[in-house]
């Protein structure tokens, strides 16, 4: 299963690009899963003010096999936010990033000495 990380401030491109593709994917591997997570269940706020739901949160997450954390304008924040360091730094799934998600995942030390 893969987690989608949403955060306030989210680029939307990034959130549909990742669940398109998964969609998309999901037609051939019928068995793909995927759900967005957050710092809390609900409604979060993209960059562009739309809103979109989080499944789950970081404490009832299921154990994701791969968190795909996306960017957008809001990435300093949550590059700044304990819970969400402390998600990404705790989990045993594989991380991936898209675009600004990058510096997240950095804030969280999980790029230190590679190659990014």
């Amino acid at each position: 299963m893969y987690g989608i990380l949403i955060y306030d401030g989210v680029e939307p491109i990034d959130l549909g690009a990742t669940f398109g593709v998964l969609s998309i994917a999901r037609r051939i591997a019928h068995d793909l899963a995927f759900a967005g997570v957050a710092r809390s269940t609900g409604l979060v706020t993209c960059a562009n003010g739309m809103q979109v739901v989080a499944n789950h949160s970081f404490a009832d997450a299921p154990d994701f096999a791969e968190i795909i954390v996306t960017g957008g304008p809001g990435w300093q924040e949550a590059a700044e936010d304990d819970a969400t360091l402390e998600y990404l730094r705790t989990t045993k799934a594989r991380i991936s990033s898209i675009c600004t998600g990058a510096m997240i995942v950095a804030a969280a030390g999980l790029l230190d000495g590679k190659r990014a």
